[in-house]
């Protein structure tokens, strides 16, 4: 079945491995600025830095801190619960009370998508993807996809249902410890194991605190859907791979300072340096 969904703004830091804890201890994180630098050769071909602020937790506007030094709102909020976003993707939420019932997006300033999502029990949903609002009468229903999720709002198991009756057709399961998705099994029965440092990601924390941890289950559940292509699993704490592989720098709280990344391709470089900041 061929879907376009939703997809996330991901400020990605694929960073390697130091820890050098400090006496921090707040939490609550005030901003955090991203500086890349990409080249050809030796020689830097262009450079970007830019501040993304956070308010109680929640992702909120973004500064161009080089080019046109403009700030920009990215995400609206109304009663505490996201209603608008501006990123890679033009989002509109619609809730009923605290349940997120409907939204529209587009990708890329792509077209205009609409999904409705369902509570058919307090654990599960239907997502459907629409082709008007979803309280446009003349919308139908193109594509459908059951979600399950447990007590503490983890998406322990996503399906298309093909038929529209309420029938799991191509299942993928997961499990989950201490906050972190710890298995995944594919549709065909293959199986991913993920392994964890006990650094907090510092993206997930503001990820949950924006989207809501059921609402974002809800919304982004391609990186479900598409398990070993996907880069995109947030967890509670950092991947252990991305620790191994790139550099951190931990405070005595557990969070990250700053992360570091390298990326070469052929004779093309990019480094990514993340640093947040705390209140």
């Amino acid at each position: 079945m061929k879907t376009l969904l939703p997809l996330l703004l991901l400020f990605l830091f694929i960073s390697c491995s130091s820890d050098d804890r400090n006496d921090i201890v707040s939490t609550n994180i005030d901003y955090y600025v991203l500086e890349s630098k990409f080249f050809e050769g030796q020689s830097m071909t262009s450079y970007e830095k830019r501040r993304y602020d956070v308010i109680d937790g929640k992702w909120f506007s973004t500064t161009y801190l080089t080019g046109s030094h403009s700030t920009f709102q990215t995400h609206f909020y109304s009663n505490g619960l996201l209603v608008t976003e501006h990123t890679n993707m033009d989002a509109d939420y619609i809730y009923n009370g605290q349940q997120l019932i409907a939204m529209r997006y587009s990708n890329y300033g792509g077209s205009q998508q609409y999904r409705r999502f369902v509570p058919i029990s307090a654990t599960t949903y239907y997502v459907e993807v629409l082709t008007a609002a979803y309280d446009d009468p003349s919308t139908q229903i193109t594509a459908r996809f059951i979600v399950e999720l447990d007590a503490g709002d983890n998406l322990v198991s996503i399906s298309e249902d093909v038929n529209f009756d309420g029938i799991m057709d191509t299942p993928r399961y997961f499990t989950y410890q201490n906050g972190d998705l710890v298995t995944a099994e594919t549709a065909n029965g293959t199986n991913y194991t993920y392994y964890y440092t006990d650094i907090i990601d510092n993206q997930n924390d503001i990820y949950e605190k924006t989207y809501g941890k059921k609402t974002a289950n809800l919304i982004f559940i391609q990186q479900y859907l598409d398990i070993g292509s996907s880069g995109l699993l947030y967890s509670k704490h950092v991947k252990q791979f991305d620790f191994d592989h790139n550099q951190y720098t931990v405070l005595s709280n557990h969070y990250f300072k700053k992360k570091y990344s390298e990326f070469t391709i052929g004779n093309n470089r990019s480094q990514l340096t993340t640093t947040f900041y705390f209140k």
